[in-house]
């Protein structure tokens, strides 16, 4: 660890440039998941959840809970990418006939966020 130390001390008179260059170097050198992560949601069961006017407060009816349970299952390997275009997971839909070609990604997403700032899950006040 003295390298480390040496470099932490020293950090701040590394000029930008550099300090970048080593970045992309070490970041690229990451161990990465070679192929993504297929997570299936139930969107039925989420939507139902939600109509129903209940808090998801055990984290299993939500969209949300679904993803960060297969993530944790999988030991958030899905999340370990160093390219932008590549996505952390694929989306599988059960009971709805769809290809996730981006469009469902970014959809789940989209739900996982409307999710966070209703009041289904008070994750976030």
């Amino acid at each position: 660890m003295p390298l480390l130390s040496t470099f932490l001390e020293h950090k701040r008179r590394i000029p930008w440039p550099v300090m970048n260059k080593m970045l992309k170097q070490h970041l690229g050198s990451l161990r990465t998941d070679s192929e993504s992560l297929a997570i299936h949601i139930v969107r039925k069961k989420a939507q139902d959840f939600a109509q129903s006017g209940q808090v998801d407060l055990k984290g299993e009816h939500t969209i949300f809970a679904q993803v960060q349970t297969r993530l944790e299952a999988a030991r958030y390997l899905g999340l370990r990418i160093n390219t932008s275009d590549k996505k952390a997971w694929f989306v599988k839909y059960i009971g709805e006939y769809a290809v996730d070609d981006g469009g469902l990604f970014r959809d789940c997403l989209s739900e996982m966020c409307l999710e966070l700032r209703s009041h289904v899950l008070p994750l976030l006040l």
